[in-house]
């Protein structure tokens, strides 16, 4: 019961509730998560904040009552085997077969994950400024395959395993942010050069993270024998003495599991706060041109959070632990025969900080009369924070309009960053009075039994 428990647990976590990096806009995540040549007016906000002085038209009052943008995906499962293993019409018990099927799609030693999700509360936008308020969650992690080998099959197959390397942060809450955007000289080859600049706050809700890990679980297999003469249990594994390796206050190493000595502690460390603000305000820049001829060629480039500002976490802020250690349960002979003893605690700490995530992005597009097309360079900067990936991530996106361009067809593809390989959809409905957009995208495969789904939608009234 506690394996089939722990593993529902682990699977649910990382593929209906793991979230990938930001989209912008849903007009942008239809175009491969594009938005540095093309976002224009409401649609700035984070992508760059200088399109909102480059319209040759005026723009109407723009007022965004809901907007909401996921990513849920992984690195091994694709949504055919969870439906298969976890939607199952009839059968309570998976055999060997289909316990191998599923470790098999961990093609990894861990299973990693990340997210981000941007909700809409409100937002305005006029000629060239802006406001936008938003609901944010950002988070990252890993958990060894081990620990799902163990919930799929208990120590049938396998004796131990470690927690060494797992993984996790996560922190969300609510942002306000403000968008200017104003023309700058230009030279004789550009048709307009314009400049932006953002200020956001955020104000912090939750923050966890999994700062220490170590140790694992022993079990002991066939080691209890009745001795008919002492009418008792008996084991022939030589136990070492117990040695709880405590130092409660701070980050120590404890060892990592000893098969010669299975009561030895291991111990999970965590970091908790339930609220939190940046004190120095997100700074976002943003640069805009356009180059005289045709079709029309523009430039953009964006660097977010571009001080680095931090979290500071001060309200009930705590540093918690759990240790434990396992032995045989010699009186019940099983393939689950260990008992866990558990001892945690908690210590309230003065707060901490934590990095808000930092990048940079490049671009570059072709516009047509009913036709955009874009291509983007985007990476992460602060290597510490939880939205960083080392690989430059690739994308870009087309966009063609129908019926006096009212609706839009778009597509992107994706290459390598956080994302890894993603293809893109999206269409809508523009109006004189409103625009619908709805985007979905498809993760690690070019198919729609894929690893991970995107989607994201929103609603703009225009007056």
């Amino acid at each position: 019961m506690f394996r089939r428990l722990l593993l529902i647990v682990l699977f649910l976590a990382f593929n209906e509730n793991s979230f990938a990096a930001g989209n912008g806009s849903v007009r942008s995540l239809g175009m491969g998560k594009t938005g540095v040549t093309h976002a224009l007016g409401i649609d700035s906000y984070k992508n760059n904040p200088a399109r909102l002085a480059a319209s040759w038209v005026d723009l109407p009052i723009q007022v965004r009552f809901t907007s909401l943008s996921m990513v849920a995906g992984n690195n091994s499962m694709d949504i055919g085997t969870y439906n298969r293993y976890f939607f199952r019409d009839k059968g309570d018990y998976l055999t060997d077969t289909q316990k191998q099927d599923l470790l098999s799609s961990i093609e990894s030693e861990s299973m990693k994950f990340n997210f981000t999700t941007e909700a809409t509360i409100l937002a305005y936008a006029q000629n060239n400024f802006s406001i936008h308020i938003q609901g944010v969650g950002f988070g990252e992690g890993k958990v060894p395959r081990g620990v799902f080998e163990y919930a799929l099959s208990g120590n049938v197959n396998i004796d131990d395993f470690s927690i060494d390397g797992t993984q996790a942060e996560g922190f969300g809450g609510a942002e306000i942010g403000f968008n200017y955007g104003f023309k700058l000289p230009k030279t004789k080859r550009m048709k307009i050069f314009t400049a932006g600049i953002g200020v956001r706050h955020f104000e912090g809700l939750r923050y966890f993270k999994v700062v220490e890990a170590t140790g694992g679980i022993f079990t002991a297999k066939d080691v209890s024998v009745f001795d008919n003469t002492t009418n008792y249990y008996t084991s022939d594994y030589p136990f070492a003495e117990y040695k709880h390796q405590r130092n409660f206050k701070t980050f120590a190493s404890v060892p990592s599991i000893n098969p010669n000595n299975p009561n030895q502690v291991s111990r999970i460390s965590v970091l908790t706060s339930e609220g939190g603000r940046t004190l120095v305000p997100i700074i976002d820049i943003g640069l805009y041109t356009e180059i005289k001829g045709a079709p029309r060629t523009s430039y953009g480039l964006t660097v977010l959070n571009v001080l680095g500002s931090n979290v500071k976490w001060n309200k009930k802020a705590e540093f918690k632990y759990t240790e434990f250690y396992t032995e045989p349960n010699y009186f019940d002979i099983d393939s689950d025969s260990v008992d866990v003893e558990v001892a945690d605690s908690t210590i309230a700490t003065g707060g901490f900080t934590s990095e808000y995530p930092s990048l940079v992005k490049f671009g570059i597009g072709k516009s047509w009369d009913n036709v955009t097309w874009t291509f983007e360079m985007e990476k992460g900067l602060t290597k510490n924070d939880i939205s960083f990936f080392s690989a430059v991530r690739y994308s870009s996106g087309i966009e063609y309009r129908l019926w006096k361009q009212r609706i839009p067809l778009r597509f992107g593809i994706i290459l390598r960053g956080v994302d890894g390989v993603a293809t893109t959809w999206g269409t809508g409905i523009n109006t004189r009075y409103f625009d619908f957009d709805f985007a979905y995208a498809t993760h690690e495969r070019l198919a729609l039994d894929t690893k991970g789904i995107s989607f994201g939608f929103s609603l703009t009234a225009k007056i």
